[in-house]
């Protein structure tokens, strides 16, 4: 049995194609002389990429919590989650668009993978869609200037795109954002590739320099995404329908289950529910099921969400999602502050500036921790600044 201490960690990395070369190797201290993407940093027990243990071993965190999980979670986190963090932490650099994509509610998720399962599709099946029984929520706490695409714009807004870009598409004013999203999966696809042609004619007479405006974007992914003969993806005209959301730095946004989304650029913190659930929508080449996109996309409301900081102190800064998987604590500190910090489960710290002291050992940026339920930990400034997030449950 493996102690549950507090330990420095490293994370798994995920080299996915849309990443960045830089900003991930600079954060973690690291050179990146072969140029590979670095998309994403996972801080998690998660089986795909499980963070290490900087100790002798490298060991992974999904074989240390299993070795004590009681005592590396908590009794109640085991109870509520099961022997598994019940969040996973990312780092994400978004250099290309990523995929138009939603997230299952927990009771869909519980009965879309018990379904796939008595289908007997194979867990890794490239067409299979659930891969847990776990809802995945996600919060992004934006680390440079950040765009995406979350939830619908207007009917007016919409209409108007529509007119510019495709002016033969036949508008009704009953068409509301579900109506609209059905027609576009119902389009033959010859139809489609006509429309494709049309709005890759119409885009040139856009101005397409403003990132806060959709046909920026358009334009991007008209680029991206190649159009061929078949099943062309109906990413594009899905897009138009969609409101292009910017965050500032240290703007944190949320994605509920049900809201249709897409990182488009730019560099956050992420933190969700441990899950790997995704229902994709366009602008991929991957498994796209419309019949059970359709099923579980929000259509009640725009779906625009931003997070304000609830501040507990000057230099503490908590964001509380609508559920009690994971809460994000952000804390810049001056030189000589100290803090205190015990949580009831699992908790990771990551540091994003300057040099700290915990427990008498020296944390510098870039570095994380991972710390087992109600662990004291005393942190200290002794750099001009520094600031650091803590991921934990909210039990």
């Amino acid at each position: 049995m493996i102690e549950p201490v507090i330990s420095k960690i490293s994370p798994g990395i995920q080299h996915y194609a849309w990443g960045g070369t830089k900003f991930i190797p600079d954060w973690l201290g690291i050179e990146n002389k072969a140029d590979k993407p670095y998309a994403e940093a996972w801080y998690g027990d998660h089986p795909l990429a499980p963070a290490q243990l900087e100790d002798n071993q490298h060991t992974h965190l999904d074989q240390w919590i299993a070795s004590n999980p009681v005592a590396i979670l908590g009794a109640e986190s085991v109870d509520v989650y099961g022997p598994r963090m019940p969040f996973l932490l990312k780092i994400l650099d978004v250099r290309n668009m990523l995929s138009l994509q939603l997230h299952p509610s927990k009771n869909g998720a519980i009965k879309g993978f018990a379904l796939e399962n008595e289908m007997h599709i194979p867990l890794l099946s490239p067409n299979r869609n659930y891969k847990d029984s776990n809802h995945k929520p996600e919060l992004l706490f934006a680390l440079s200037d950040f765009w995406m695409l979350q939830g619908f714009a207007t009917m007016e807004v919409i209409k108007t795109r529509f007119e510019a870009l495709l002016p033969q598409f036949e508008w009704s004013s009953n068409y509301s954002w579900r109506t609209l999203m059905a027609r576009i999966w119902a389009l033959d696809s010859e139809l489609y590739l006509g429309y494709l042609d049309t709005i890759t004619h119409q885009i040139q007479s856009q101005n397409c320099g403003d990132k806060d405006d959709i046909y920026h974007w358009i334009e991007k992914a008209l680029q991206s995404y190649p159009y061929a003969s078949g099943s062309p993806d109906r990413g594009v005209l899905v897009m138009m329908l969609m409101h292009v959301q910017y965050l500032k730095p240290g703007q944190v946004g949320y994605q509920a289950p049900g809201v249709l989304h897409a990182y488009l650029e730019g560099q956050n913190i992420e933190l969700m529910a441990n899950s790997d659930n995704v229902l994709r929508g366009g602008l991929t080449p991957k498994h796209i099921d419309p019949a059970e996109l359709m099923l579980h996309l929000d259509t009640t409301s725009p779906g625009q969400c931003l997070l304000s900081p609830i501040y507990l102190m000057d230099d503490e800064l908590a964001f509380s999602p609508p559920v009690h998987d994971f809460l994000l604590k952000y804390y810049p500190l001056k030189h000589g502050s100290t803090k205190t910090i015990q949580s009831n489960t699992v908790s990771v710290m990551l540091v994003q500036k300057g040099k700290l002291v915990y427990n008498g050992a020296v944390l510098s940026d870039g570095e994380s921790l991972i710390i087992p339920a109600f662990s004291i930990l005393n942190i200290e400034c002794i750099s001009t600044h520094a600031a650091f997030f803590w991921a934990t449950g909210s039990l």
